[in-house]
């Protein structure tokens, strides 16, 4: 997904992954697994199979566990900011893990087309020291339309290819 923000003296572009489901809504979810899973359980245990009960306990910690992986992944940010002579990237998980900066006038993209059918194309922004990889998690709209965003607001495609120096 990709959030535009445009003032007077600079533009934003914020990309996050496609998210289904919130935090609140996956522990509903969790919980009412969880109800289920444990009155089955607990039904079981009143036969006399008594065992089940801590695997029950083992199968919605588990289960807890990935939704709560996969919610930290979704919640994974970069944010584009451009501004008159700046460029800045940052990335990371709820606060910016990695920054770059670069001039805007050297800066630049390289759009890398898919190899295989089923993959996506790959936007680098480079200058000539640094190289950033933009969205690797956004789907092959929300790629056409960053680059056709990036491209609006002057940022130009160099090459069809990656630059020799950047070395993939």
């Amino acid at each position: 997904m990709i959030e535009q923000r445009t003032d007077e003296h600079s533009c934003t572009w914020v990309l996050y992954p496609n998210r289904a489901m919130s935090w609140r809504q996956n522990c509903a979810l969790l919980a009412a697994l969880a109800a289920v899973t444990l009155l089955i359980a607990l039904l079981w245990s009143l036969t006399g199979a008594w065992v089940i009960l801590p695997f029950a306990g083992l199968e919605i910690l588990a289960l807890g566990g990935c939704l709560y992986y996969v919610c930290w992944k979704l919640n994974y940010r970069q944010v584009i900011r451009l501004s008159a002579d700046e460029l800045t990237v940052e990335q990371g998980h709820y606060h910016p893990r990695q920054r770059w900066q670069m001039d805007h006038r050297a800066a630049a993209l390289a759009v890398a087309p898919a190899v295989r059918p089923w993959d996506t194309m790959t936007i680098i922004l480079f200058d000539h020291h640094q190289y950033v990889c933009l969205g690797p998690f956004l789907n092959q709209e929300d790629r056409l339309a960053l680059l056709a965003s990036l491209q609006a607001q002057g940022l130009p495609v160099r090459s069809q290819a990656l630059p020799e120096h950047i070395g993939f």
